[in-house]
Order: C-alpha cells, then sequence, then structure tokens
C-alpha cells in the first residue's frame, strides 16, 4: 500500500473543523486508505473494518460519512453496485499513479484540478497502452517435402538398385 502524506494545512480547514472528533478521525482513516487519486471504498463491512477499532452500527458510520459529505470533505457515488468516495483536494504528489476503485462521476471532480489533472494522465496513460501495436507472429516454416522414397543413401542411390 502506498504511504499516505497528511498535510498540516488539514489543521487550516474550516471544513475539517466543522464536524465532529469522531468524524475528522473517520476523514483522516479514509485518506490513509484512498488509492492515488483519493478514492475509497465506502462499503460499511471495510469502513467498520479498517476505520474503527469497536466495530460501531452502520448507521453510526452512515451518520460520519453524512458528515463529511455536508462539509465536502467526501464525495460519494455509486458504481458497480456498491458505494465510493472521491476525497477533494486529496493533493498526493506522486509519480505512480494506481486506481483501485471505479472512477467517480465526472460532476463530482469537475472542481478539483487537481484529481482531473490525475485522471487525465492515467487515461493517457492506458489509451497508449492500448494503443501499442505487438509485433505479428513469425509465421511456422513450412515442412520440408519428405523425400520420395526414405531409403536414400547419400549419394542418390537406393538400396537394391545398383550392382555390388
Amino acid at each position: 500500500m502506498a504511504s499516505r502524506l497528511i498535510r498540516d494545512s488539514l489543521l487550516d480547514s474550516d471544513k475539517y473543523w466543522a464536524v465532529s472528533i469522531e468524524a475528522q478521525r473517520l476523514f483522516v482513516h479514509l485518506m490513509l486508505l484512498a488509492d492515488d487519486l483519493g478514492l475509497v471504498s465506502l462499503a460499511p463491512a471495510f469502513v467498520r473494518r479498517r476505520a474503527f477499532n469497536d466495530n460501531p452500527p452502520s448507521e453510526k458510520v452512515d451518520r460520519l460519512l453524512a458528515d463529511l459529505a455536508d462539509f465536502d470533505l467526501i464525495r460519494m457515488y455509486d458504481a458497480n453496485g456498491a458505494r465510493y468516495g472521491f476525497i477533494p483536494r486529496f493533493g498526493q504528489r506522486l509519480r505512480i499513479k494506481r486506481v483501485r476503485h471505479p472512477l467517480p462521476p465526472e460532476q463530482l471532480v469537475r472542481d478539483d484540478d487537481d484529481a482531473l489533472n490525475k485522471i487525465k494522465e492515467l487515461v493517457e496513460k492506458l489509451s497508449a497502452r492500448c494503443r501499442t501495436v505487438r509485433p505479428e507472429p513469425e509465421p511456422e516454416p513450412e515442412p520440408e517435402p519428405e523425400p520420395k522414397n526414405k531409403e536414400t543413401i547419400p549419394g542418390g542411390m537406393v538400396p537394391g538398385t545398383h550392382d555390388d
């Protein structure tokens, strides 16, 4: 798993301080669990297991996630029948980007230039990989024709056809 850098500018965020201490803690845990674009699974069992040590009820987790979403600390979306979150202003500066979750709808990232640039870079990289032309395999050599008489010996003589 990639290392995360949580910058001290988080402590200057009015949005961060507007939520409860529990929601703040959940937010930091989600940042640590997010992939390189700030995408994170919000499957209830995953969040309860990875972000809490006391396995809180789903209702509590849902309330904390809603608080984070109300203050635009996360943006929730559904993809492939599962719930995910996008952390706007994620701001990780990475050379290698890996995405483990489906990309969010465009309207969730429209105002986040950093995320848009990272997504664009990933799409271009994947497109380039898909366009790579594989060389055609070399055709197999055609088998050599078999001699008409398999008993021919060097010099063109066939046994039993010459005088000894």
